[in-house]
């Protein structure tokens, strides 16, 4: 499969003091459009530095053992301890009645993909990792800011327990229903506590296991390519980086030495925003070759709003993975291969008027099991439609 992977080749391996020093190069000028950072060619430090690192593991109630963790008496704290034991539990009910189910299920039936496109994904890494955990480049998109790395330091019980429980009240519905919703996250995710989707991303990565190298912003260049915002933002050992538009996370399996890549963009994607040429060009080329992941999408690409991505998805994608309310059924023609997984019995009552009669009808013929996990809106009945180009 033709793919735009990400291809890291470790050239050095800058070692570093556990301290919070800037990188001698102070150049903070702006990357211009023929200043372009080349994923296929540009070597990342593995960094010392290991505060994202830490940060994501306080967020996700794991223990942090390090000679250079700065926070060692935040894990020591009873608040902080309670919260864990809490959310290990609950994260273990979430993998035993979900997770487990997702990856058996997937691995039996979907190909494996090392690039994957996600829009309208907002930061939900635990379906994208577990569907495809060998993907090591990710786009993602959502109306949710990245908002900033949080900032532990000189938490005092209070603020502790504040962001503990703004913590819990961001991914409760999550783990319940397995989406997010989008009225939820504008309130949850624009608080002076959790101000965007940094924070859960770093969560729910550290509690894949993964190690976070490094984190920083990324925007768009008129010639439709992701570059990094500067060398220093991209380089500097500090969580203070300002994030606009976008944001990259530099993360790694705790087994293996490859790098992997995920990028999350804060966009509105609907026609009127993105007829330019820049954007048709960063669809094109991140979409290309590539497959296309669709969950809790609110029925966005049934609208004439949403066509042009709708149309890029189909046109550029070799595969694609939907429930009920991506990609509608009528909209694959006869250059796929289609296999309707689960069971398809209409939508919920907020979305009343989408039915589909005629993947309503075809599951009725198809009289296929339940999908084994929960995927999309409807409370009991789950369908996943799986279309691969001819």
């Amino acid at each position: 499969m033709k793919t735009i992977a990400l291809i890291i080749v470790i050239t050095t391996l800058a070692l570093y003091s556990c301290n919070n020093t800037q990188n001698q190069n102070n150049n903070n000028n702006k990357l211009t459009n023929d200043t372009v950072i080349e994923k296929t060619i540009m070597p990342y430090d593995t960094f010392s530095y290991k505060a994202y690192d830490e940060i994501a593991s306080f967020l996700a109630g794991k223990e942090f053992i390090d000679s250079c963790g700065t926070h060692s008496n935040l894990f020591k704290t009873n608040l902080w301890q309670n919260f864990a034991n809490e959310f290990s539990l609950n994260w273990l009910n979430f993998e035993d009645e979900v997770l487990t189910k997702v990856s058996e299920w997937s691995s039996q039936n979907l190909n494996y993909t090392d690039t994957m496109f996600y829009p309208f994904s907002g930061p939900d890494f635990n379906y994208l990792n577990t569907f495809f955990p060998n993907t090591k480049y990710s786009v993602l998109i959502g109306l949710e800011k990245p908002g900033s790395i949080p900032d532990i330091s000189g938490l005092s019980d209070t603020k502790l327990n504040e962001y503990l429980n703004a913590l819990r009240s961001s991914i409760k519905y999550n783990l319940e229903y397995s989406f997010f919703r989008t009225k939820g996250m504008a309130e949850d995710l624009n608080s002076e506590l959790i101000d965007g989707t940094i924070p859960l991303f770093l969560l729910f990565m550290k509690k894949h296991n993964y190690e976070i190298i490094n984190v920083y912003p990324v925007s768009i260049n008129d010639k439709g390519l992701i570059i990094a915002d500067t060398l220093n933002q991209m380089f500097n050992k500090t969580i203070a980086k300002p994030f606009d538009q976008g944001v990259a996370f530099i993360y790694k399996d705790t087994s293996e030495n490859d790098l992997r890549e995920l990028v999350y963009f804060s966009l509105d994607i609907s026609n009127d925003s993105i007829e330019t040429k820049k954007y048709d060009k960063f669809f094109t080329k991140y979409i290309f070759g590539n497959t296309t992941f669709l969950k809790a999408a609110s029925y966005l690409c049934h609208r004439e709003t949403f066509t042009i991505i709708k149309n890029h998805i189909l046109k550029n994608s070799v595969q694609i993975i939907t429930d009920p309310s991506g990609i509608p059924l009528r909209d694959f023609n006869n250059s796929w291969n289609l296999a309707i997984h689960g069971n398809y019995v209409g939508p919920i009552n907020l979305f009343a008027e989408r039915l589909q009669t005629d993947l309503r009808d075809t599951c009725k013929i198809l009289k296929n099991e339940n999908l084994p996990f929960r995927f999309g809106y409807h409370y009991t009945q789950w369908c996943l439609i799986y279309a691969q180009k001819k």
